[in-house]
């Protein structure tokens, strides 16, 4: 039966790739392939006679993936010297950082409690006023340049640049200028780890707590010649002091990355470029202070407790007549507590998060763009000679399997380089259905720019492993599998 290309369905738009270094191609969602076909039927037919046969040529219902993200900046170039291609992501690296920023913002103070009342039916005294979160400082600014070294020594590059910390107050522009000390002479497997992130602002502070008041004096006691004398009234509770609000994120930075047209490649190694999540991380603006708190109101003094009271008894008459006669004076009464101090009525709030700063790429100090080329694999069709019918995306066990007519877009901001890349199954990966064909090769050579699609050359393929039909038992149903297909690319330059 004749065998037709079927490409997979495409999302209308494709998903972002979780980067990995200079290699960036992910797994892409897995498209289900369902279905039997009359070479199915016949096995099961054939089972009721030669169960074994049957068992082998039970169909594998296989998924493929429409394999998202290959970072491929593009060859169709002459052939480059091999120090110059890219690892792939299991070699070891190293990372230089280029940091400059901003410092946190000073926390508000916590003043704490206040002193208590000093003697009988004192006012405890008010709490302190906390000092603000302060404003974080803003991101500085990074000036790079990257470029091949004039020296004959391979596998190195030179990047030289300078750093401007910003002021403690206001923009980064008011900071002072220190050039980077040396240049930089690395090998190509290193990734360079820019950040100029804003500051973030102080918490806000916590107001004093009032202080307690005291008891009010004691009442005096009363005698046989007086009564008893009230208690005096408690101390009022010391007033809050009042929270503050925190202090706003600052400004995140600028990050200036400077490169030839010709050496456009080397911006892989450039952290901060491989994703808008990343390069807004880079250059992001400080977080908010959280909000303070106001004080707690100082506890109100007890009043005094009066004074007791006395009794007494005296003898009148004489002779029979003598009788006991009781006296008694009355207690005071106890004094008035205080009064809780008084709250402060005013709301707390979080700071600002700070602005994002700015991350400017540019090509021949002609061209400027705000983020690099990205490239996708947007389309790719699968097929097999060895296909006994017309379902799409269907195989047999140790079936040979074609990947073609695979297209690249480019969704990134900028034109891709010059040089281009060499498509493959992803070094590594762990494939338990599949064995692919280290015979075949694919690569990219055409320059992309913003949005425009192009094709990739050559041909992949990959073969379906047969099962342990002794670990699945010869009784086991129609065996299904699925399996993630993962394309990588190798940039070269």
């Amino acid at each position: 039966m004749p065998n037709t290309q079927t490409p997979l369905p495409l999302p209308s738009a494709p998903p972002d790739p979780e980067w990995d270094g200079r290699v960036a191609a992910t797994p892409a969602p897995v498209a289900v392939v369902s279905g039997q076909s009359g070479a199915a039927a016949t096995a099961v037919a054939m089972a009721q006679i030669v169960p074994s046969l049957a068992n082998e040529n039970k169909l594998i219902e296989y998924a493929t993936a429409t394999a998202t993200a290959i970072p491929l900046p593009p060859p169709t170039v002459p052939a480059h010297p091999p120090w110059l291609a890219l690892e792939d992501e299991h070699t070891e690296r190293s990372i230089e950082h280029f940091t400059i920023d901003g410092k946190a913002g000073q926390n508000g103070s916590q003043p704490g409690r206040a002193a208590d009342g000093f003697g009988d039916g004192a006012h405890g005294h008010r709490g302190m006023d906390a000092t603000p979160g302060l404003r974080g400082e803003d991101g500085g600014i990074i000036d790079v340049s990257v470029s091949m070294t004039n020296t004959k020594e391979t596998g190195k590059i030179v990047v030289k640049g300078s750093v401007q910390k910003s002021s403690a107050v206001g923009y980064a522009h008011q900071g002072s200028i220190r050039p980077l000390v040396t240049t930089y002479f690395v090998p190509v497997t290193t990734d360079f780890n820019l950040s100029a992130k804003g500051g973030a602002g102080g918490e806000g502070g916590v107001g004093g707590s009032g202080g307690n008041g005291k008891a009010g004096f004691k009442g005096r006691n009363a005698t046989r010649y007086s009564s008893g004398g009230n208690g005096g009234p408690g101390g009022n509770g010391g007033d809050v002091g009042a929270g503050t609000n925190g202090g706003d994120g600052a400004k995140g930075g600028d990050i200036n990355i400077r490169v030839n047209d010709q050496d456009s490649y080397y911006l892989m190694a450039f952290l901060c470029c491989d994703s808008d999540a990343a390069s807004t991380h880079a250059i992001r603006g400080g977080s908010p202070g959280s909000k303070g708190r106001h004080g707690s109101p100082g506890m109100p003094g007890p009043g005094g407790r009066g004074g007791r009271s006395y009794s007494w008894t005296t003898t009148e008459g004489s002779g029979d007549d003598r009788r006991t006669v009781s006296h008694y004076n009355p207690g005071g009464r106890s004094g008035p507590n205080g009064i809780e101090g008084r709250r402060v009525g005013h709301p707390l709030h979080t700071g600002i998060r700070g602005g994002v700063g700015n991350l400017t790429i540019h090509v021949d100090n002609t061209h400027q763009y705000s983020s690099r080329y990205d490239l996708r694999l947007s389309s790719v069709s699968i097929q097999s000679r060895q296909r006994l019918h017309d379902h799409c995306h269907i195989f047999q066990f140790t079936d040979l399997i074609q990947i073609t007519d695979m297209i690249c877009q480019n969704v990134g901001g900028m034109i891709s380089p010059i040089q281009g890349s060499n498509v493959h199954f992803k070094e590594h990966a762990k494939f338990k259905h599949i064995v692919p064909n280290s015979d075949t090769m694919s690569w990219f050579s055409t320059r992309l720019a913003p949005t425009a699609i192009g094709p990739i050359q050559g041909d992949l393929s990959f073969r379906v492993k047969q099962p342990n039909i002794r670990e699945l038992g010869f009784d086991m149903e129609p065996f299904r599998a699925k399996e993630k297909l993962c394309l990588g690319a190798t940039q070269l330059g």
